[in-house]
């Protein structure tokens, strides 16, 4: 299943390839009309890219990434299911929706950015003589998403969600937590510094452990609002009952496997209890 940060990569990069052939055909059909081409690139140059780029989705793509940012929220207050965290949650509710103002923004002047570049590229391909075939090819290599993109939108979610635990149990030190909600112990693309983690909590803090210890460096290489670090998909979770109970179960289940540990990361209850 896909996670809310690389649905938006998908719909980005979708996004940006269709601006990209509207854009072109725009320009086909004024060069057709005979007009100037220095006319015709301060034409261009008038025209409000990123608007139209948020016109053409941009917006509706990026609210629907900004609301599963409330989704984990919902997910925290699921696994809480206590007033008093619910109390914290509210206080702190003003800091998260700073939070998500920031990567909102990171993530509208990186799009703006993109549509800049692709109208320069077309105003300068005029300018200086360039073909059609030859400034559409410019504009084939101006991209919205890129590795880097890629990178900062998915810590950006990922640390938002560790963001929300943190404010909600900030004044309660005796809470417990257990490190999960990422990939199995065994897939080979875990990293080495999560997969350590994951075994050491399951033979020796199977019922979680404070933030104190977290933060004193318990488990080497992980920080309790990072992670491992970029694109890092594990996050601290509050050690509930029903998420202790999973955990024994798993552990019971690699004890008959010592080939295999299970997955180890903490979901929600189905309504028959597993």
């Amino acid at each position: 299943m896909q996670t809310p940060d690389q649905i938006l990569i998908q719909q980005l990069q979708a996004l940006a390839d269709e601006f990209k052939k509207k854009s072109a055909s725009v320009l086909d059909n004024l060069v057709n009309q005979s007009i100037d081409r220095v006319k015709l690139a301060q034409l261009i140059a008038q025209l409000d890219f990123f608007k139209e780029l948020q016109d053409q989705g941009l917006n509706l793509h990026l609210a629907e990434f900004f609301n599963s940012y409330n989704d984990q929220i919902k997910l925290l207050m699921d696994m809480a299911g206590a007033e008093g965290v619910r109390s914290a949650l509210a206080i702190n509710g003003n800091i998260l929706e700073i939070l998500k103002h920031v990567d909102a923004e990171m993530l509208l002047g990186h799009a703006s950015n993109f549509a800049n570049n692709l109208k320069r590229q077309i105003v300068q391909g005029l300018v200086t003589g360039k073909t059609n075939p030859e400034i559409v090819k410019n504009m084939d290599e101006v991209n919205l998403t890129n590795t880097q993109l890629n990178t900062v939108v998915s810590t950006a979610y990922n640390d938002y969600g560790r963001a929300v635990v943190s404010a909600t149990y900030q004044d309660k030190p005796e809470q417990k937590f257990l490190y999960g909600e990422g990939r199995e112990i065994d897939n080979p693309h875990i990293s080495e510094i999560c997969r350590n983690a994951l075994i050491l909590q399951a033979e020796k803090y199977s019922e979680g452990v404070t933030r104190k210890e977290i933060d004193n460096g318990l488990y080497q290489g992980i920080d309790f609002i990072h992670g491992r670090g970029y694109n890092c998909s594990h996050s601290f979770f509050p050690a509930t009952e029903f998420a202790i109970t999973l955990e024994k179960r798993r552990m019971a289940k690699a004890e008959k496997d010592a080939d295999k540990v299970d997955y180890l990361y903490i979901k929600k209850p189905d309504t028959n209890g597993n």
